[in-house]
């Protein structure tokens, strides 16, 4: 096995994939897949996750989703702090206008998100290969490995 991991079996959802589940799925399964795909959330994350959790990110514009004390919510209680791509920060702020900090952002269960993404990809003839909902979270990943490899070749 190498060390780059360029024989590593791919498990991520391609754009085009995600945008046919994302076209087959409710308003709130929409955010699930969109908090996992963007910010590489796992589907118990992605539906516990409240307003709280985004703040301001340090340079005054655009947001970070940061839990402190994960218990409940993150793998093993875990902290997390990620950096909101641009690309999700309309769409998020849509997602908290009117709720109260403590307050879902997506409000359907884990069981919900995981047999409706099932269905989609039947509808729009997406192989899950294995992939399930951590395709998306696979996506994230090499999409930031990505980014990273080329931000190292810069300096």
């Amino acid at each position: 096995m190498s060390l780059d991991g360029s024989d590593a079996k791919n498990r991520s959802y391609t754009e085009e994939e995600v945008q046919l589940i994302r076209e087959n799925c409710s308003v709130e399964v929409t955010k699930a897949v969109d908090l996992m795909r963007e910010i590489g959330l796992r589907i118990k994350e992605a539906v516990n996750v409240r307003v709280e959790h985004f703040v301001p990110n340090d340079r005054g514009i655009g947001w970070c989703f940061t839990i402190e004390k994960g218990t409940g919510i993150t793998k093993g209680g875990r902290f997390r702090q990620v950096d909101v791509p641009q690309r999700l920060e309309q769409r998020l702020e849509s997602w908290m206008v009117n709720k109260s900090q403590g307050e879902q952002i997506v409000k359907v269960s884990y069981s919900t998100v995981r047999d409706c993404v099932n269905v989609a990809c039947k509808r729009a003839g997406v192989k899950q290969a294995g992939r399930g909902c951590h395709g998306f979270r696979h996506a994230y990943a090499r999409e930031r490995m990505d980014q990273l490899k080329v931000s190292r070749n810069r300096s």
